[in-house]
């Protein structure tokens, strides 16, 4: 009887040790710091979802809509987190699929306007933190994401020179949520003539502390990748050099590496046919002229489609003013201006509004004022004949 309780004693204590050890390293396992890429379905164009909806899978005409020129929200969550701890982590974006230009740079997560030129809706909500438990409000840091130079672009300035105006606007930065981004750097830099070329980008940041209450630390990071458009990289052979000119899933973005263990196999993609054209216009009209004269301007929308226009003048020191459709708001394609009675320029513009977004065309003007009667002085205005000029301004392309 007393060896069969000593055999029941040992082998209670048998149990308790096997499950203190289970219980111990199912703590250890259930405190390892994980990653998750994710990618917002913002629903398809006719039935928006707003907010967005964070998903790991692959968008598509059937549960997003986006644009040239926009750029798709994506957001890294990472739980488990250990605090006050320096953490690195690598993305990887494909600047280059199939021989056109797909994600040509990075930007802010929420730049999906015009949307309602573009699809007839307001545009929905991007929240990063949204479902995230522990995680909400403001980005408790942010930092400014810098251009790199990409070899052997087709198009001298791009994709530097539409960066630029991106990060002129305010557009062009990473946020955090839950820690301190301590610096962006970049791998070499991408090869723009090849056929296939990927673009990868290290962020590091400090983790902060856990909430109050809560159980362990959860640390958010955004940012957008900006759909490369074909107003910035024209066309080639007819085709556009965009990842328009592509069919299947030309945009992705992925997680390459972290500083704390295995990342996994993760990348998101978006199918082109989920990416409408932007519009493109050029302008027709003198671009000098006398004091006095009266000008005609006109203005051709490529790929829009029910479109409206919107004529303004502005920096003007002639004193100029459109005479025909007088309001800044007249919805036709073509005006005339007076340049004004006095030496001088002005810049005279339009805005084409369409089911596929906002495209401002613009002409600067130079207005020689009219010389004094002299012998000398043959009349530089009086007899001139006024050059004719074409001009593409696609690069007008705006995007907030």
């Amino acid at each position: 009887m007393k060896e069969i309780t000593i055999h029941r004693i040992k082998n209670s204590i048998r149990f308790f040790t096997i499950m203190a050890s289970m219980l111990l390293m199912s703590s250890v396992w259930a405190q390892q710091p994980s990653v998750n890429l994710d990618q917002v379905r913002n629903g398809s164009a006719a039935s928006p979802v707003t907010p967005g909806d964070w998903q790991n899978g692959n968008l598509g005409t059937e549960n997003s809509h986006y644009f040239e020129g926009a750029s798709v929200p994506y957001r890294v969550i990472m739980t488990d987190m250990p605090e006050s701890t320096n953490v690195s982590i690598t993305l990887g974006y494909d600047v280059k699929e199939g021989g056109k230009h797909a994600l040509d740079f990075l930007t802010h997560y929420n730049r999906i306007e015009p949307h309602n030129l573009a699809f007839g809706h307001n545009a929905e909500i991007i929240d990063p933190t949204l479902g995230v438990s522990g995680v909400s409000g403001a980005a408790t840091d942010t930092e400014d994401l810098l251009f790199v130079v990409g070899n052997n672009s087709p198009v001298t300035g791009q994709p530097e020179d539409s960066f630029n105006m991106i990060k002129a606007a305010g557009g062009a930065y990473m946020s955090i949520w839950n820690g301190n981004i301590t610096g962006i750097s970049y791998g070499p830099a991408a090869d723009l003539s090849a056929d296939k070329a990927e673009q990868q980008i290290i962020v590091n940041f400090t983790t902060g502390t856990k909430p109050v209450g809560a159980s362990s630390l959860t640390v958010v990071l955004a940012w957008g990748g900006h759909i490369a458009s074909r107003i910035d990289w024209g066309y080639e052979n007819g085709e556009p050099r965009s990842a328009g000119g592509l069919s299947g899933s030309a945009y992705h973005m992925r997680l390459e590496d972290w500083s704390l263990g295995n990342i996994g196999q993760q990348d998101r993609s978006l199918k082109t046919s989920a990416v409408i054209p932007p519009p493109e216009c050029i302008m027709q009209g003198d671009e000098e002229a006398c004091a006095g004269d009266l000008l005609d301007f006109s203005v051709a929308a490529i790929n829009a489609f029910d479109e409206s226009y919107s004529w303004s003048i502005s920096n003007n020191t002639s004193g100029a003013e459109i005479v025909t459709n007088p309001s800044s708001g007249s919805d036709v394609d073509a005006v005339q201006v007076n340049v004004g009675d006095s030496g001088g320029s002005f810049t005279i513009s339009v805005m084409i509004n369409s089911q596929f977004g906002s495209v401002t065309c613009e002409k600067t003007v130079m207005v020689n004022a009219n010389p004094a009667p002299s012998v000398d002085d043959e009349a530089e205005c009086e007899g001139d004949t006024a050059t004719f000029s074409t001009a593409d301004l696609g690069a007008g392309f705006t995007y907030q």
